[in-house]
């Protein structure tokens, strides 16, 4: 009796950038790999956050990594 499996392996790289007090950048980029006899999946993506608020901030993401936004209200105590 044999089994066998596949070990996948994923690297993942971020950078943000403030661009203005309320305005940040992130940049991500993705490498998976699955196995010796696969092929590589490569992804990357933008995300922007405006922090409007000091309590809220809006998120947009669009890439090949994913697309969504985000609206999120923060307490902190």
């Amino acid at each position: 009796m044999s089994s066998a499996f596949a070990l996948a392996l994923s690297v993942f790289n971020s950078a943000a950038f403030q661009v203005s007090d309320e305005l940040w950048f992130e940049g991500s980029y993705r490498q998976e790999s699955a196995g010796p006899q696969t092929t590589q999946r490569n992804g990357f993506s933008g995300t922007l956050d405006w922090r409007f608020h000091p309590e809220w901030s809006a998120r947009t993401e669009v890439g090949t990594l994913g697309v969504g936004a985000d609206l999120l209200w923060q307490y902190r105590y």
